[in-house]
């Protein structure tokens, strides 16, 4: 009787150290069919095709726990309200508590020398796994990434260049003109660690990482990319750089 007990204790330990658990919250007015789970990416950074926020969702493990099950349980949420792909916010290795061996351990004698398996009395900090993202929703079907029957063969046809309008070049230089705010916006971060470019496109270099949560200044706006005060250490010295719209939420607007 006392071996099945310590053997039950044993199986629902090894259980809680493995479990992994998670949970979704779709936005009001996005109802999808679900989606395969299989299919749906996760990305570290917004996508450059165009998508909907449909939900958050939130997926926690075990010390024992791999990544792996942690993110397959985040893609079956998000896939339960129909998400195409996620969009990592946050990914932590929080304490979870303290195992502290016992005082004797288990050791084997090897000439003059006694090997422990484990150091006896000690205590090891245990972390689990955590994870925060955007579940998003292509707007267009056909930018998603999702793997597909192989099609047919089509025998390619030599097409003849196609000239674009003046009208819509000279459109399109508009809409990356830098436009200045009267007055300064304020605007959150959304995403943690998310890049400070020196200029308003993804080739551009970095010049700073801000945490999630972090308030900043905006100044103007170039296309999809809010232009930004950063703070200096050297005073009267100001820092100015671009961050993505998709990375940042606006608190105060005003002009």
């Amino acid at each position: 009787m006392k071996n099945l007990k310590f053997i039950l204790i044993l199986l629902i330990s090894f259980s809680l150290n493995y479990c992994v658990r998670g949970r979704v919250a779709q936005y009001p007015g996005y109802n999808y069919r679900s989606t395969n789970p299989k299919y749906i990416q996760i990305y570290y950074m917004p996508p450059t095709v165009p998508f909907n926020i449909i939900g958050e969702v939130e997926s926690a493990g075990a010390p024992l726990a791999s990544w792996g099950r942690v993110e397959n349980s985040m893609r079956e949420k998000a896939a339960s309200i129909g998400g195409d792909a996620i969009i990592l916010i946050s990914k932590k290795s929080p304490y979870v508590g303290t195992y502290k061996t016992p005082s004797t351990g288990n050791a084997f004698i090897y000439g003059n020398y006694i090997y422990y398996t484990y150091r006896p009395g000690s205590s090891y900090a245990m972390r689990g796994k955590h994870i925060i993202g955007l579940v998003i929703k292509w707007k267009n079907k056909k930018s998603a990434t999702i793997p597909t029957r192989k099609p047919k063969a089509i025998k390619k046809e030599a097409r003849k260049p196609i000239k674009k309008p003046v009208a819509v070049e000279e459109e399109k230089k508009e809409s990356i003109i830098e436009v200045k705010f009267a007055s300064l916006r304020e605007i959150e971060v959304v995403i943690d660690n998310s890049e400070v470019r020196l200029m308003p496109n993804r080739e551009s270099q970095v010049i700073a990482k801000v945490r999630f949560g972090t308030k900043l200044q905006a100044t103007g706006k170039t296309g999809d990319w809010y232009k930004v005060n950063l703070p200096s250490s050297v005073e009267g010295v100001v820092i100015s750089g671009y961050i993505h719209k998709f990375c940042v939420r606006v608190i105060v607007e005003r002009d």
